[in-house]
């Protein structure tokens, strides 16, 4: 009978072997084993330290607009984005929705993108961020909030924690964005508060690349 410990071991090379088998059959990459192995016992190190409470992302939940249930207008000259993510898997990639609004509530711009890859759930959430903040600074919206209903990816970006992994790598690229659009701000907020970018990931597969406006 195998053990606990060698089940799980088991379970995170499976799991490696299939994102190898997805990037050579979507991406056309080619990993060699002993990265694979290497990239399971990582992860398998990270989930061990999450359940033994070591890998601690403190949010803060006295930061203004954290939880909101509804969307609210932002404050004069501030522009909110409302950013939300998808796992696409019958279509092997990931879609997001990017809706930026301004404080009388009119649409600035929103957008919708499709990445094929195979991305877990939280890689699209911080993919889509990031896409958020490339989004806001090339439309000059440097008085910005960025909002997103994924508490984790929220946490993690506040935090000074560094992981080594893919989702580490796009977390560390948005702090860095973060620090050069020093007025941009992150809030997290409940999936009722940003309905209007969920609708829209829902439909970036067939929408992919599209741009709308107040007057489309």
């Amino acid at each position: 009978m195998v053990d606990r410990n060698k089940f799980v071991e088991i379970i995170s090379l499976c799991w490696s072997l299939w994102r190898a088998r997805n990037d050579l059959v979507w991406n056309q990459k080619h990993r060699r084993f002993y990265r694979t192995v290497a990239a399971a016992e990582q992860y398998l190190a990270q989930w061990i330290a999450t359940q033994n409470r070591v890998f601690v992302t403190p949010l803060q939940p006295q930061v203004e607009g954290d939880g909101a249930t509804i969307w609210v207008k932002p404050q004069s000259n501030i522009v909110k984005v409302s950013v939300d993510a998808a796992v696409f898997v019958n279509h092997g990639g990931v879609g997001f929705g990017l809706v930026a609004r301004n404080s009388a509530g009119e649409l600035c711009e929103a957008q919708a993108l499709f990445k094929p890859g195979p991305y877990s759930p939280v890689e699209a959430e911080a993919m889509a961020f990031k896409e958020a903040l490339s989004w806001t600074d090339r439309r000059g919206w440097h008085d910005a909030v960025i909002e997103s209903d994924c508490l984790r990816m929220v946490q993690v970006v506040r935090s000074c924690v560094l992981m080594r992994s893919y989702f580490g790598w796009i977390i560390e690229e948005c702090r860095c964005i973060l620090q050069r659009l020093n007025k941009v701000k992150l809030s997290f907020v409940k999936r009722s508060a940003n309905m209007v970018a969920h609708q829209l990931e829902k439909e970036s597969y067939f929408l992919s690349g599209r741009t709308f406006d107040r007057h489309v």
